[in-house]
């Protein structure tokens, strides 16, 4: 029989599209689109190259000859607009195909080339010098002396494959793809397989921005541009889900927004923390406060899947549809594990990972293949990025172990897998925390201990003396940062510290796992310290001006107290008995005059955040409460020591400005703004209080992260 001769077929894979260069054909999930000769031959000249610019003059040397008279510039400049509709692409947002100024055009997604190969000749099916059957006789012979030696070969690789380690996937190289450092990982990472979507903040407001896969300059996404939140795209490439939100926060209104730009529609009346399409596209399953549903595109046909303890987030399907793996929070906001249910909403069980340490984990994905799971885990304050392959293989010992992909001291998260399976996109860097004195009038900023990496800091009022957490212990130290002594030690992190007025004591939170948070008091001259018995629901402690008696928060968030419960208690430090400021229900933040006659306190923000925050007054003499001030995210800070004077901030107001209220003329005036830090590169500037010198105490934060592609070995 004669041999076939050798065959094979170009074709490039982009995206949901396939180019086959011989055939001369467009593909869309194996339906072929109509396309003219001429805008294929673009398309071609561009899969040649992708992510390089090509010239308008090479496009007319290579496709129009030189004694052809012809506008060539409308006939390019038409046969590239018939591709971007065959490609449902759009000039200004592109996702295929970038223009380049006037000098050509270039090819910004992914793209891949498959050959078929040659197809082997055929071989006939005995040997044709073959001898009498009387010949087959000692080939039976090499037969029945080879089974024995097979099995016992076949048996020792069995058991060589049953003992030797499971290959360990890894990182092969990282490369940057954004460069704006403002990146927020709040935001999340997502791809319609040719560009990134993440967000950037920067001061009061956060902007939606879009850079292509294969590098280049990030551009903000067109409208709604600012303040929007992606968290998943349609499994078509159309449509991305997105919230709207006013700061971070729960219950967000939940929206459709057109990959190709354009205004968002809302999904019914849903309010959501996260979301993700079915595997089909047809429903939404979001998170809610009390577990996880779904509901068809426009809202309708809402179903609970499953009931959970605890707020969820980072919903994502098996690449089977069979099975919804999420992120599952503990009663403490720095608690997490992943989960997993059926899609029936049985098998609720947590994930066995097999980290070789205690962590939180969070944020799963799967590869695109869907043979690796990849998940964080966050451990000694470092986020790191793990891989762990789904199911193992058969003929192995229990099950995988998870294998670390990427390594601190800097972090790495927001992981999504790329279309191709060896490639995903994550988030690294580190965000930069620091206390000042900060000088309005000249601009002057002036560090605090800059070498400590802190997570709470207080100054106590004489401005003498500073209390902070470190290195995992609350510490004490003159202004400047020296005579430095260790007040507590073994605490769960340390999330806030407030001196007493007198200055004797120091106050401080806790962030325990699995649990509210708790308070804790211990003299500044050292000593054991006291637990304040604020109970579950409790979410601040702040000083009185009598040094003695304590404000305590609790809040209704979920379902920590019933509504009528909660509300700003005064609580006596010397027998722990707590009164109920009458109408405080839903305020936080209370802030009390040095002469005790008023308490501001603020709306709480994630009763609706569409709705502006407000400052609220109660004057102790009228027993009433009164609105003095509104704004996207208003927070009191401090009095006046005369008491005549409240300073608050807007941190989410174009320049985070601060204001001065009067309680005399009961009138606003502005303060202070920190566009000048703003502009400078920090991406917050928050004001918490005033220093000895008149300076305002500042929180800077500035942002050193960005997009960065992972090329991965995954065996």
């Amino acid at each position: 029989m004669a041999a076939h001769g050798a065959t094979s077929a170009r074709i490039v894979r982009f995206g949901l599209y396939e180019a086959d260069l011989d055939a001369r054909e467009l593909r869309r999930n194996g339906l072929v689109i109509r396309l003219q000769d001429r805008p294929f031959e673009v398309l071609a000249i561009l899969l040649e190259r992708p992510g390089e610019v090509i010239a308008r003059e090479e496009f007319r040397q290579r496709l129009w000859s030189a004694d052809t008279f012809v506008d060539f510039d409308a006939s390019l400049n038409t046969s590239v607009n018939k591709l971007r509709q065959a490609l449902q692409d759009n000039a200004e947002n592109p996702r295929f195909i970038a223009t380049a100024g006037r000098r050509g055009y270039r090819f910004i997604a992914p793209a891949s080339f498959t050959g078929t190969g040659t197809a082997p000749a055929d071989v006939p099916l005995h040997d044709p010098g073959a001898g009498s059957p009387a010949g087959t006789v000692p080939h039976r012979r090499w037969i029945y002396t080879a089974l024995p030696l097979g099995a016992v070969l076949a048996a020792a690789i069995a058991v060589i494959a049953w003992l030797a380690p499971e290959p360990t996937p890894r990182v092969i190289s990282v490369r940057q793809i954004s460069r704006d450092g403002l990146l927020d990982p709040w935001g999340k990472l997502t791809t319609d397989g040719a560009r990134l979507f993440y967000l950037d903040r920067a001061g009061g407001h956060w902007t939606l921005m879009q850079v292509p896969l294969a590098g280049g300059e990030a551009q903000p996404f067109p409208a709604p541009a600012q303040n929007t939140r992606v968290v998943d795209i349609s499994p078509d490439r159309s449509e991305l889900l997105s919230f709207g939100f006013v700061g971070r926060s729960y219950d967000l209104p939940l929206s459709l927004t057109p990959v190709v730009g354009g205004p968002a529609k809302r999904v019914g009346t849903i309010f959501a923390d996260d979301a993700a399409f079915s595997p089909d596209g047809q429903r939404i399953f979001y998170d809610r406060a009390d577990g996880i549903y779904s509901c068809a595109r426009d809202g309708s046909q809402v179903k609970k899947l499953v009931s959970l303890p605890g707020r969820s987030e980072d919903p994502r399907w098996s690449r089977d549809g069979r099975r919804l793996r999420f992120t599952l929070h503990g009663r403490s906001s720095e608690s997490a594990s992943i989960w997993e249910v059926s899609a029936d909403g049985g098998n609720l069980h947590a994930v066995p990972l097999n980290l070789p340490m205690n962590s939180d984990t969070c944020c799963g994905r799967w590869s695109a293949d869907g043979r690796y799971f990849f998940f964080e885990a966050v451990s000694n304050g470092v986020r790191t990025i793990w891989a762990v392959r789904e199911g193992g293989r058969f003929w192995r010992r229990g099950s995988a172990r998870p294998a670390q992909l990427t390594f601190g001291p800097t972090h790495y998260g927001g992981l999504v897998a790329g279309e191709q399976p060896s490639r995903a996109y994550v988030w690294s860097g580190i965000e930069h925390i620091g206390i000042a004195h900060y000088y309005p009038a000249s601009g002057r900023v002036q560090p605090l201990i800059p070498d400590i990496q802190w997570t709470g800091l207080g100054e106590s009022r004489d401005g003498n003396w500073l209390a902070f957490s470190a290195g995992g212990e609350l510490w004490r130290s003159r202004a400047d940062g020296s005579q430095r002594h260790s007040l507590a030690a073994g605490y769960a992190p340390i999330t806030r510290v407030v001196w007493s007025p007198d200055g004797k004591r120091v106050l401080f939170r806790t962030a325990e796992p699995d649990s509210s948070e708790r308070f804790f008091i211990v003299p500044a001259e050292g000593g054991p310290a006291t637990e304040v018995p604020a109970g579950n629901g409790s979410s601040e402690v702040e000083w009185m001006p009598d040094g003695q008696s304590l404000f305590l928060v609790k809040r209704e968030s979920e379902g920590a107290a019933p509504g009528a419960q909660s509300g700003i208690y005064e609580m006596d430090s010397r027998n722990w008995r707590g009164t109920k400021i009458p109408g405080s229900e839903g305020l936080v933040h209370p802030s009390i005059s040095p002469d005790g006659r008023f308490l501001a306190a603020v709306t709480l923000f994630e009763r609706d955040p569409n709705q502006p925050t407000r400052i609220e007054l109660f004057d102790a003499r009228s027993q009433s409460w009164t609105a003095i001030a509104q704004g996207a995210l208003v927070n009191p800070v401090q009095w006046s020591q005369d008491s005549q004077f409240l300073y608050y901030q807007d941190l989410l107001a174009e320049g985070e400005p601060a204001f001065r209220y009067s309680v005399i003329s009961r009138r606003t005036e502005p303060y202070a703004d920190f566009a000048r830090l703003l502009q400078a590169g920090f991406s917050r500037c928050s004001f918490f209080s005033f220093a000895a010198d008149g300076a305002l105490m500042v929180n800077l934060r500035r942002n050193e992260v960005n997009v960065y592609r992972l090329d991965l070995d995954l065996p």
